[in-house]
């Protein structure tokens, strides 16, 4: 009877191990799925996105290739790039009311505006769709 608790105990923590370390390894899709299909939602148009690292108890995460397509209409095909963004937190404030940012990096930002007559610009539709 020991035999089978020893080895049912043992195979419980096997799979909360492999399930945790599933979780963690895949935390950067999950995060790349939540960006592209919430801000294709709240924008209106495609938001797409190549790449995000989380090393969650260094507090770091890394997004790269963001990407929001230009509305219906526009010529340029997006409206905003980034190549990369990095964000490293003090993981010890997250439990605060202030957390603290060690670092903020914006790597090749670009916003192309564009005006289309006589219905405005691609900012100003892009903001429309969020209404």
């Amino acid at each position: 009877m020991k035999k089978i608790l020893i080895v049912g105990g043992g195979i419980l923590v096997g799979l909360l191990t492999a399930g945790v370390a599933t979780i963690y390894l895949s935390l950067g899709s999950m995060l790349t799925d939540m960006i592209e299909t919430n801000g294709t939602d709240i924008l209106g148009t495609a938001v797409t996105v190549e790449s995000v690292q989380v090393k969650p108890f260094d507090g770091y995460v890394s997004v790269q290739g963001f990407k929001i397509k230009n509305p219906r209409g526009f010529m340029a095909e997006s409206i905003f790039s980034l190549a990369e963004l990095t964000v490293l937190v003090d993981i010890h404030t997250l439990g605060s009311d202030l957390i603290t940012v060690q670092k903020l990096s914006l790597i090749e930002p670009r916003i192309y505006y564009e005006i289309e007559s006589p219905s405005g610009n691609n900012l100003a539709r892009l903001a429309r769709n969020i209404d």
